[in-house]
């Protein structure tokens, strides 16, 4: 009986720099072209991909260990002329328990370059997605994603590991939850179009914000973010007519000079009759003048402010790791009992069917010299005396299931002693109908 194991070999930001990284990322259409190149390889009975912008993971479950790393090697050669070295970053590679812990902390978010982070999870889903629609089966590794995503969801449910804003644009976000309690009815400033600005909007929108203006000096970035948005554009020289309508403000610019001052900003409490105003300076150099904290009903948090957020958050998080390890140890144990009864269970049944075709063979050689009470008699007789001899030897093999680790070797060898594998079918049959 061949001893299968399960097998990672994966890079990630924490074993490799992203120059790296970059050249063995596999989109979805390189991940399924892959996976169905490598599943005719005689080595590889399953073969699964997770590929990320942080990390790209090959999951095998193979009887050849020594050969997995080849294929994966030999893979990027071929399609894509990268010759991985001893001299480029080492690989990830994790066996069996260690292998489905790894996959369960990373669906969880406990691995990810921003911990506890949820984009993960679904990544996770899509590589499941892409192994069952492949033509040929993988039971186990199949079973082993739909685990991980069960892990990944249980440890979000269960622990804080991804609670709290761990981004400047998301805390800016939550910040401004303390001063209102929805942005339904908020009208929101931003003050640049670059990617933090819209980042932050995003993150505004996804918690009720609907109403945008966006000022920036550019008119096609300003036009392209006011469109993604539904909102509406405006220049610079239109801040003091429009600042009164805003609630919120979020600067997001690289300019050297403060573009909020206190005159401008008492204008604008003036005009609003003093409704309060957030103000979110996320700029570096900061585009609101510090000085507008002494103004009653403006409430001011500049990118020192969010960062405090973003790192108390971040040391919760990491406080959570421990319950969320407990979490993904817990359903990863599940996992490797039902991956054991696989290599057990056949095993306890062939033997027993081996003993019992055994039995019959031998009682078959009397059976027109006894009557059929004598028969049945030497029946009941050879089944107990199977019983007592099998039952050390069964008692051994499913503790394996029962949290212990499963020793291949033993299984191996009583296959041998028995010639298990050679039993046929019918011999299997006949052997149960006679318990």
């Amino acid at each position: 009986m061949k001893s299968y194991h399960i097998i990672l070999l994966g890079w990630s930001h924490e074993n490799a720099p992203i120059d790296f990284r970059d050249k063995l990322t596999l989109n979805r259409e390189e991940s399924e072209s892959c996976i169905r190149n490598l599943r005719d390889n005689e080595s590889l009975s399953e073969f699964a991909i997770l590929s990320t912008c942080n990390r790209t993971e090959f999951y095998g479950l193979s009887a050849s260990i020594n050969n997995f790393r080849e294929i994966i090697l030999s893979y990027y050669q071929k399609e894509r002329g990268l010759i991985i070295t001893e001299a480029d970053p080492s690989p990830r590679f994790l066996l069996d328990e260690d292998a489905i812990l790894h996959l369960f902390a990373v669906a969880a978010g406990m691995k990810s370059m921003v911990l506890g982070e949820n984009q993960i999870l679904a990544q996770i889903k899509s590589a499941l997605e892409i192994l069952q629609q492949q033509d040929k089966k993988s039971p186990v590794l199949h079973r082993l994603f739909q685990d991980a995503i069960r892990a990944g969801k249980a440890v979000r449910s269960e622990t804080a590991l991804c609670e709290g804003a761990v981004s400047v644009s998301y805390a800016a976000v939550e910040l401004g939850k303390k001063i209102f309690r929805n942005f339904e009815k908020r009208n929101i400033l931003l003050i640049g179009a670059g990617e933090t600005a819209e980042l932050t909007a995003l993150h505004f929108q996804k918690n009720g914000g609907k109403s945008f203006m966006i000022v920036n000096r550019n008119l096609e970035n300003r036009n392209r973010l006011a469109n993604a948005l539904n909102g509406q554009g405006y220049s610079l020289e239109d801040l003091p007519d429009i600042l009164p309508m805003a609630d919120v403000v979020v600067t997001a610019t690289g300019s050297d000079q403060y573009l909020l001052n206190s005159e401008l900003l008492k204008h604008a409490l003036k005009k609003r009759r003093y409704a309060p105003i957030l103000l979110l300076d996320i700029s570096s150099p900061r585009a609101i003048d510090p000085a507008i904290r002494k103004i009653e009903d403006l409430f001011l948090y500049d990118i020192d402010d969010l960062q405090n957020v973003v790192d108390e958050n971040l040391s919760r998080r990491r406080a959570e790791l421990p319950a969320a390890a407990a979490v993904t140890k817990k359903i990863a144990g599940e996992f490797a009992a039902w991956w054991k009864t696989l290599a057990v269970v056949p095993t306890i049944s062939s033997l027993n069917s081996y003993f019992r075709s055994i039995a019959e063979q031998e009682l078959e050689k009397f059976r027109n010299r006894s009557n059929a009470e004598s028969l049945e008699t030497a029946r009941l007789l050879s089944n107990s005396i199977i019983k007592k001899l099998l039952h050390h030897p069964i008692q051994e093999l499913r503790k394996m299931t029962n949290g212990e680790v499963v020793d291949f070797e033993m299984i191996r060898t009583v296959r041998a002693i028995f010639h298990l594998d050679d039993i046929k079918p019918d011999e299997k049959e006949r052997a149960n109908d006679s318990k």
